[in-house]
């Protein structure tokens, strides 16, 4: 049995799954998927730096996940930051930090990184999703709450993936004052959201079918 920890942006999970041998390679059955809402981009200052506050927090679940994983013998456990860690301007504090606090090593996955795994975790859920239809090409988003990553692929082979610094959370932190944006405010994430997606480097060829997981 092999775990994964997931540091995001807005939770930190932990998924174990069981591997066995099949006739085409191997089986993989999730067996635990447990999730805490953790909010660390909320702790992003305006300077782009994760308060000590936000370190506590991600210490804190951390060693909370490590007491569950130390209970079950797991033959190793991968884990990993994603937007939470890699948009802030003291990474290496925050993996200092955390690292010695919760005792797990963290790799700190790239924007590509990131889009890369969600592609290869999305062929694994096609079957699934659409009930054995063969979705070859086609566009994956994966709105997150600090980064957004779009991957095209065509022939079940990505073309290209990218990832761009938005998300639910940052934007709310970023744009609304109160519980729910104004109109001013909706405005404004709009604006700026549209320049982004200007910005990023798609593809010329938009001639593609979106999928909806």
């Amino acid at each position: 049995m092999y775990g994964i920890i997931d540091i995001g942006s807005n939770t930190i999970r932990l998924v174990l799954y069981h591997v066995e041998n099949s006739e085409h390679g191997y089986r993989i059955s999730q067996i635990m998927n447990k999730k805490y809402t953790a909010s660390l981009a909320g702790y992003v200052t305006k300077k782009g730096k994760m308060s000590d506050a936000g370190i506590q927090c991600a210490s804190d679940t951390l060693c909370e996940l490590k007491r569950i994983i130390d209970s079950i013998h797991l033959e190793r456990v991968y884990v990993f930051a994603t937007a939470s860690f890699r948009n802030v301007t003291n990474t290496e504090e925050v993996l200092r930090r955390t690292q010695a606090a919760s005792g797990f090593d963290i790799q700190v996955l790239s924007g590509q990184e990131e889009a890369d795994c969600g592609f290869y975790g999305l062929l694994s859920e096609i079957a699934q999703a659409h009930k054995g239809e063969d979705i070859s090409s086609g566009m994956q988003i994966d709105l997150g709450g600090g980064s957004t990553e779009f991957v095209f692929f065509d022939d079940r082979k990505i073309k290209k993936s990218l990832s761009i610094p938005i998300g639910s959370l940052n934007l709310y932190d970023r744009f609304v004052d109160g519980i729910l944006p104004t109109a001013e405010e909706m405005k404004q994430i709009r604006k700026y959201v549209t320049k982004q997606l200007k910005d990023a480097d798609f593809p010329g060829d938009r001639n593609i079918d979106l999928l909806w997981l």
